[in-house]
């Protein structure tokens, strides 16, 4: 997907990892690590989104 920044691109990130997070946590695991990024045209990674930093984990 093309977006019009990087503040766009990361705020799509943020709802993807959740997504794919919450596919995890209905298989019954949820790797912190696993993550969403994005890379520029030339695939140079720009940032990443860790599922962790995505979600608020409470107790």
């Amino acid at each position: 997907m093309e977006f019009a920044d990087l503040g766009a691109a990361i705020a799509h990130a943020r709802i993807a990892a959740r997504s794919l997070a919450a596919d995890t946590v209905r298989q019954g695991h949820l790797i912190g690590h696993h993550r969403v990024e994005i890379v520029d045209g030339d695939g140079t990674l720009l940032h990443c989104v860790r599922f962790d930093e995505a979600i608020d984990i409470q107790p």
